[in-house]
């Protein structure tokens, strides 16, 4: 699965490759087991593929650097992009 020009902010836009979704929903009875149980469990892995950024002038392609540096940053927040893009493909998004 691929997804592209998700939009991290105003000024940066990224793409990935490679995505798997492993996702177990909670059942949300109280009387679980576990908290996975009860939570559910979601592991989402992906590569970014490519990404830009924006100035004045327009769009620019990131280097490796820059994309490293920005997942470093932002892991959370760019699984959480990509999550929801999964479950729009899939339906599921309800915002």
């Amino acid at each position: 699965m691929e997804f592209s020009n998700l939009v991290f902010s105003e000024y940066t836009r990224f793409n990935v490759s490679d995505v798997e979704d492993y996702n177990v929903k909670g059942t949300f009875d109280p009387n679980a087991a576990c908290d996975t149980e009860y939570f559910g469990y979601r592991e989402t892995t992906f590569r970014v593929s490519s990404a830009e950024g924006k100035d004045s002038i327009g769009w620019w392609p990131m280097s490796e650097e820059e994309i490293h540096f920005l997942l470093r940053h932002n892991e959370d927040k760019i699984t959480l992009i990509v999550q929801n893009e999964i479950d729009k493909q899939n339906g599921e998004y309800d915002v």
